[in-house]
Parts: C-alpha cells; structure tokens; sequence
C-alpha cells in the first residue's frame, strides 16, 4: 500500500475525523480496532440518520490508517477484513427534473415587467450555472 501526500490541511481534517471516531468507540489509539468496530459505528451513525458522516469518518481513518502502513508506523490494516456496503442512494423529493430545469431556462417565459419574477430567475439561474447548493449557505 502506498503513502500519499497530505497537505497540512487534509492532514488536520483526517486526525480530527479519526479522534471523533476514536472517541465515539472509547478507544484511545487506532491499534486494536478490528472490523468489529467499524460496523458497530456504522450502525450506531446510520440509526442516527448520519450515515453519510459515519462513511466519512472511516474515509478518513482508512487514509491515515494507509498512510501509517506506507510510512511503516503500523503494520496490520484493520480494513483488510472490513467490507462496507454500497451506499444505497434515496431519491429526493426537491429534485429539478431536466424537462423542469429547460423550463427554467427558457427565457421567452419570463416576465420582463414583473421585477420579482426576474430576480427570482437570475438568482436561480446563478445557482444553477454555478453548480451552488443548498448546502452552501449553512
């Protein structure tokens, strides 16, 4: 397995998922975690509706687990034996289908003389080209 270079950011953000990961399965150091675990937090985030930052926090641990066998710090993998499902994808109610999105787009439909219809469009249509997510004002 190789190492990869962190920057110092990356680096920060993985030890600090990897510390709440660690805390939240009352373990003091990544030695000894076993598959056990991994799924016992997987399934404690998923009742939690989290799972999503569940997958994240052993994203993270898994780098810096690769990283310690590549720098030859640690020499087991816990993840050998650890094989986390697929993700299943929920579909969303608040999706713009494509045929309502070429709508939006179609600018003979907009009225030109009602300064509320137009602002809403701009900023939607900035949104949209922008690739902007809801998730960005939080």
């Amino acid at each position: 397995m190789r190492s990869k270079r962190l920057s110092d950011n990356n680096r920060k953000s993985y030890i600090d998922q990897v510390l709440v990961l660690l805390k939240a399965l009352n373990k003091n150091s990544i030695e000894g975690l076993t598959k056990d675990d991994f799924e016992k937090f997987l399934r404690v985030y998923r009742e939690a509706n989290k799972e999503d930052a569940a997958r994240s926090y052993l994203a993270a641990l898994y780098s810096v687990i690769a990283n310690g066998i590549g720098f030859g710090i640690l020499k087991e993998n816990p993840f050998d034996d650890f094989l986390m499902e697929k993700r299943v994808h929920r579909s969303r109610e608040d999706f713009i289908m494509p045929e309502q999105m070429d709508k939006i787009l179609n600018l003979d439909s907009l009225n030109w003389k009602d300064s509320g219809d137009v602002r809403r469009r701009l900023v939607t249509l900035f949104l949209y080209d922008t690739g902007m997510r809801a998730s960005s004002f939080d």
